[in-house]
């Protein structure tokens, strides 16, 4: 039994090895976005690791720190992996450099801070599970905030899934930790299991691959006519104005096929569907700002009528877009 034990809870980490691996080669897909992705499985492993070894051998208080350290990546890179993939534009800074700043002090410091099941002890771990839960927690606000935005579904449901499976291992050292669970090793079983799974939907999962569009038949000079019919129907019309909009809606509308009509806004406008029609929802929402008549009106009631799903996504994509908040915008009119 305790060597079955050991396999099941090796297993997760033999795992995620070969997933890092497969996500520094990777030639598909965003390399940072699956830098971001490595560094959580990374994380993980390294705290999961501390667990096994600290399960059948002794190791010593600074080693048992340095194993507790990898959460302290986890949180952060799966933050700044969220923002990689939902964010357009999104490129990482040397200023993200410091959300590891803790875990960089908890390995320097290894053989200073207590780990030996003392109060200062388990002040410093319940840091440790805090530090990750509040990552967790600003990383849901972040999805949420893309709710409503047809092209993010995948990477939403993805970052859902994810967060979950975080969350999971989190719950479950928290109860060990108030000896609610006295089964330690679990956690490195459950990590396995997790793992199985999240290798099994990364293969189906399309935020996984970058696949341009196959052959469309769609020439320069047609591509060119389709972009001048898409945006006289969005000029005309305004669908952008139904916040539930997808391109299946407008290829049905138009009676083209949605590669066609993703591939047109691609080659000519060099964005995707999602960053287009966002473009015509915040220029509406300029011209609601502007209007005088309309000063008193509520940011939140005017990201809605602009066809926003949410205000946060609707103050995200304007500062975004516009280097101002709705607020400071109408505030700018108004002095002018």
């Amino acid at each position: 039994m305790q060597q079955l034990t050991i396999i099941l809870a090796s297993l997760g980490v033999a795992q995620a090895i070969l997933l890092i691996a497969y996500l520094l080669g990777a030639r598909s897909g965003s390399r940072q976005a699956n830098l971001l992705l490595a560094m959580v499985l990374l994380g993980l492993s390294i705290r999961i690791g501390k667990s096994i070894f600290n399960h059948y051998l002794e190791i010593p208080p600074w080693q048992r720190n340095i194993g507790l350290s990898g959460l302290l990546m986890v949180g952060p890179c799966f933050w700044l992996y969220g923002k990689s993939l939902l964010q357009e534009g999104f490129r990482l800074q040397k200023q993200h450099g410091l959300h590891l700043f803790p875990m960089f002090v908890y390995v320097a410091f290894s053989w200073l801070i207590p780990n030996n099941f003392d109060f200062a002890a388990k002040l410093s771990y319940v840091f440790i599970l805090t530090h990750l839960l509040t990552y967790l927690l600003i990383s849901e606000k972040l999805r949420r905030s893309f709710d409503g935005i047809d092209l993010h579904k995948s990477a939403s449901t993805w970052l859902l899934k994810l967060g979950l499976g975080l969350f999971v291992i989190l719950i479950y050292y928290t109860l060990v930790f108030l000896r609610v669970i006295p089964y330690y090793i679990g956690g490195a079983i459950t990590y396995s299991v997790l793992l199985y799974g999240l290798t099994y939907l990364m293969l189906k999962n399309p935020v996984m691959s970058t696949k341009k569009y196959q052959k469309t038949g769609l020439g320069v000079t047609e591509s060119q006519q389709l972009f001048s019919i898409v945006q006289e129907y969005f000029d005309r019309e305004q669908p952008f104005l139904n916040r539930n909009l997808n391109l299946e809606d407008v290829a049905r509308h138009l009676k083209r096929s949605t590669r066609e009509i993703s591939q047109t806004i691609n080659q000519n406008e060099n964005s995707n569907f999602s960053e287009f029609v966002n473009s015509y929802r915040i220029e509406h929402a300029k011209n609601l700002l502007k209007d005088s008549q309309s000063n008193k009106t509520k940011i939140a009631v005017i990201a809605l009528e602009s066809g926003f799903g949410n205000v946060t996504s609707f103050n995200t994509c304007f500062k975004s877009k516009m280097n101002l908040t709705p607020s400071q915008f109408r505030n700018s009119c108004d002095a002018s």
